[in-house]
Parts: structure tokens; sequence; C-alpha cells
């Protein structure tokens, strides 16, 4: 941890624990990705791996990284989501579809956008929310991913996306003035998509309508 100069902090031991929690429990609120795919480590600064340098490096890869992603490298092709949400459930049954046409077992889970996720959880169709009318599509979970644009449905039983830790999140003292510290987060990871038809990406809609 020495480079990353905590000690030039003006910080007390009792305020980074503080700090560390509060960062943990962010990161981990947006962190999506991990709880789809299979992750390996943290294996310590000593493992090859590249910069995270983006929140989008599982879903929607990191070219500086050498990362495709899942989005570039499936092989399916991309599900629209239609403008009327209460339509959804039809677009992720076509997405279930085209994985168990392509022999890829579940479960299935999905992720959403922000924007798609509010979606459906506020909307009804005949009085039942358009979220529960996917679950019952899914075998897996809905999953909140706040960096993604659109969706992404995937199978979730291993084997098939995986996320290698070198360096797990650690925060790091950059400077400091008499009014304001600046801190900054760190971690290092390379991802792999290795079964190329085990995910469909559905695109965003151009609009939404809630009834």
């Amino acid at each position: 941890m020495n480079n990353l100069h905590r000690e030039l902090a003006p910080i007390s031991d009792e305020a980074w624990t503080q700090i560390e929690e509060e960062a943990a429990r962010t990161f981990k609120r947006h962190l999506a990705g991990r709880r789809l795919v299979d992750v390996a480590g943290p294996s310590g600064l000593d493992y090859s791996a590249v910069g995270r340098g983006r929140v989008r490096a599982i879903f929607e890869g990191y070219a500086a990284a050498g990362i495709d992603g899942i989005r570039k490298a499936s092989s399916n092709p991309p599900v629209a989501l239609p403008a009327d949400v209460t339509e959804y459930p039809t677009a992720f049954a076509q997405a279930v579809s085209q994985l168990r046409q392509a022999g890829v077992d579940g479960p299935y889970s999905a992720a959403l956008s922000a924007d798609a996720y509010t979606a459906v959880s506020e909307t009804s169709d005949h009085g039942y929310p358009v979220i529960e009318h996917i679950k019952r599509l899914l075998t897996g979970e809905i999953i909140w991913a706040p960096a993604i644009g659109g969706a992404f449905v995937l199978t979730t039983r291993g084997g098939d996306f995986s996320l290698h830790l070198g360096e797990d999140l650690a925060i790091g003292y950059l400077s400091h003035t008499d009014t304001e510290v600046r801190l900054y987060l760190e971690e290092t990871l390379t991802f792999l998509v290795l079964t190329t038809e085990a995910a469909v990406g559905c695109t965003p809609a151009a609009r939404r309508s809630r009834r």
C-alpha cells in the first residue's frame, strides 16, 4: 500500500476507515458486472493485469486496455428495447430465446441501465408491474447497472465470462489544501469473454412511455 501515499494525507486512521467503508459500499452498489460473471482474485500487485479504466469495461469494453466487453464480443444479434415499456418482456423473451437456440443453458440474468430499470420498476401493465413480467422470463437476477446503455441478458451458469483481478479496490492520496483533500481509487483487472454466444445485448429505446 506504500504506493498510495496515505501517510502524507492529513487524515486520521479512524477517518480512513470511514472513507474505506463508504467507498466500498458505493463501489459495490455500482459493480453490476461482478454479480454476473466469474471473478478470480484479487491476486495482488504482481498479477499481470490492466488498469480498470472505466466502469463499463465488462459490458461495454475498454479499447485502450484491449478489452472488448460483452456487447462487442457477443455473436448474437442485438435486441432493440421497444419504445413502449410494457413491451419490454417481449424483447427479453426474444433475448432468452436466442440464448436457448444457441445452446446456452441458464440460469439467465439481466443487467438493466438506470433508465431501463426505473422504467420497468415504475410501469404497470394491466395493474401488474412490468419488472415482475420480466422476472417470470428469467431464472436468475435482474441487476441495476447504471454504467451501461440499454440492457444485457446473459447466462450465469459459469465458465462463460471471466474477470481477473490484480489489485482490488484501493484508495490513495493525491494532494491537499487548507480546504480539501484529493484522493483517488485504484484497481487492476482484465476481462475475458470465453463464450461469445452466452449473452445478448439490448440496445436502448429511443423513447419510453409509462402507464
